[in-house]
């Protein structure tokens, strides 16, 4: 068996024996589960997370999640390898023997300028992320609630009536060029 990396005791109250290598992939889940459990028997904590901020990139997060792996293998890789010289920041380049490539004095200053880089990164992503919560969501929840009702039996198929919906779920900009989508109705104006 390999080392331990906690208390006997402690892993007597956890109930199973803990070796590296051995169930630290349910870490996550179990600090996740603390997390919840403190999140629900908290008010301080609920308050706390209830700041318009964490609420905006609550509605965002879907968006996020689904851009963040595009921009990150396109802009920041093209940034951080193209751009900027090799440093000693976040990301290191490793020579084919093993060693580094470069040997820079000011560590500290790559460091502040990649995080510079990363957090002017994250400026696009969250934009690409509200439009996606903008504009891509209330269409698929119309094509969701149009499907639901197709198959629940409220709504005939046939094909004017989805050429009719598609037209209509597709409007052009009205006004100063932004069509907003009332969740509550349906509609955009």
């Amino acid at each position: 068996m390999g080392k331990h990396v906690l208390p006997q005791s402690l892993y007597c109250s956890l109930g199973f024996f803990l070796t590296e290598g051995e169930f630290t992939w349910a870490m996550p889940l179990v600090g996740s589960w603390l997390f919840i459990f403190a999140i629900h028997f908290s008010p301080l904590l609920r308050h706390f997370l209830s700041h318009p901020w964490f609420v905006f990139l609550g509605s965002i997060s879907f968006g996020m999640y689904l851009i963040h792996g595009f921009l990150l293998r396109s802009t920041l890789v093209w940034i951080i390898y193209g751009l900027l010289p090799e440093t000693e920041g976040w990301v290191r380049r490793v020579g084919g023997n093993g060693r580094q490539l470069s040997e820079q004095r000011f560590r500290l200053i790559w460091d502040i300028i990649n995080t510079i880089i990363f957090i002017l990164w994250m400026i696009p992503l969250v934009y690409l992320s509200k439009l996606w919560r903008d504009r891509v969501d209330p269409v698929c929840v119309k094509f969701a609630q149009w499907g639901e009702e197709l198959l629940l039996g409220k709504r005939d198929f046939s094909i004017a009536h989805i050429r009719y919906k598609a037209v209509s779920l597709v409007q052009r900009p009205q006004g100063n060029g932004v069509a907003v989508h009332d969740m509550e109705k349906g509609t955009y104006h």
